[in-house]
């Protein structure tokens, strides 16, 4: 007999990355990271190169648009100076020697822009012909310095490394490597539901969600959707449906209600080594503020609709999964929550982005609800 937790892993299924967008990834970082080992200049001050972001860590979904390389090398900040240009600091210096051996060696660039702390690769049509139904594939290439030494040589699996922020003319630190084995680490020791731990493929339905009710908006970011489930998630979870609402809960609760926000809520770092906190929105102007308030009010919203389909599913599956269809999607075209093989019909209440008045939302009880999230990221007592 089919159960939400079936539905759950035919809904990760399809939201999964798509063979041909993985094909293209793997071809497009593959030639450069050969390419630029083999720069006649450059590749001689490469210690590695490995992957980073959301495809790095394995929790992007559908087509993938962008794939992060990190790339650590042995400069010092005295050679880098002996390579500056008038005028210019050793973080741009850094940007820009990568960025000429981007375009001296790579195969498959069409062009190369340096960025504020990395360099913005387009490819060819060979390379994105791979999955020409697909937005074009674009590389953001990371070059890094280890900060320490281990047994007398530089250290690139230790952080915090440092990253040239050339707006800022400083080097910072950054903590790709521990974000990458933190974020296996907690996977591994989340709970094992059905087939696999639960950890990555819930941060993947985060990120669904968002895609149905954010669509192309910048926020609320992967990133970020990324840090609030590494930080609210229950490793204990029981099933998929209590996994997201755990969590969902986990925020609504520290959070309070978003009418009291002051400002923007914030989540740690993926990577345990880093104090590094992520707003929701940077706040710059008082719409920033509403923006984050009307996420948050939408978390709380569905987090209604998730306990109610939890109370449905005990008597009808049917209906608790076209309750799930108003949070996690109902476009048959793009995100679709499953219904049961006996209810594939669609209907037109099921085509709704976000619920309708007609159904009753139940009361659910959030803890603390009207304590406010401060300026400094923690909570003002009333």
């Amino acid at each position: 007999m089919t159960t939400l937790n079936d539905l759950f892993i035919e809904y990760l299924a399809s939201i999964q990355p798509y063979s041909k967008a993985v094909e293209r990834a793997q071809l497009a970082h593959t030639c450069l990271r050969e390419d630029l080992e083999g720069d006649e200049n450059l590749g001689a001050h490469m210690l590695n190169s490995f992957l980073s972001g959301s495809y790095g860590r394995s929790t992007a979904i559908k087509g993938i648009k962008d794939v992060d390389v990190v790339i650590p090398f042995d400069y010092s900040f005295e050679e880098l100076s002996k390579f500056c240009q008038s005028n210019e600091t050793t973080q741009h210096c850094l940007l820009r020697l990568v960025r000429e051996a981007i375009e001296r060696s790579g195969r498959h660039v069409e062009s190369s822009t340096i960025r504020r702390r990395s360099i913005l690769v387009k490819l060819t049509d060979t390379i994105n012909g791979v999955a020409d139904d697909e937005p074009d594939l674009t590389l953001d290439i990371v070059p890094v310095i280890p900060q320490t030494y281990k047994s007398g040589e530089l250290d690139q699996y230790t952080d915090p490394l440092w990253i040239a922020d050339k707006d800022l003319d400083q080097w910072l630190s950054t903590y790709p490597n521990s974000q990458l084995s933190d974020s296996e680490s907690r996977n591994e020791e989340s709970s094992y539901l059905v087939d696999r731990h639960h950890y990555k493929p819930l941060v993947k339905i985060t990120k669904a969600w968002k895609k149905v009710h954010f669509g192309s908006q910048k926020t609320p970011k992967g990133f970020f959707l990324e840090c609030m489930v590494a930080e609210f998630h229950n490793p204990d979870a029981e099933s998929w449906i209590l996994a997201l609402r755990d969590m969902l809960k986990n925020v609504c609760d520290t959070w309070g209600n978003p009418d009291y926000f002051i400002a923007s809520p914030t989540v740690a770092d993926i990577s345990k080594s880093s104090a590094n906190r992520i707003p929701l929105v940077k706040v710059e102007k008082p719409e920033d503020l509403d923006r984050a308030k009307n996420i948050v009010k939408k978390m709380r919203r569905h987090l209604e609709l998730i306990e109610q389909a939890i109370d449905e599913a005990d008597t009808d599956l049917n209906k608790a999964a076209r309750t799930l269809q108003l949070v996690l999607g109902s476009d048959p075209d793009d995100i679709i929550f499953p219904l049961p093989a006996s209810d594939k019909s669609t209907s037109s209440d099921s085509t709704k982005k976000d619920e309708p008045s007609r159904v009753a939302i139940p009361v659910v009880k959030i803890n603390n609800p009207n304590k406010p999230w401060g300026y400094d990221g923690k909570r003002i007592n009333n």
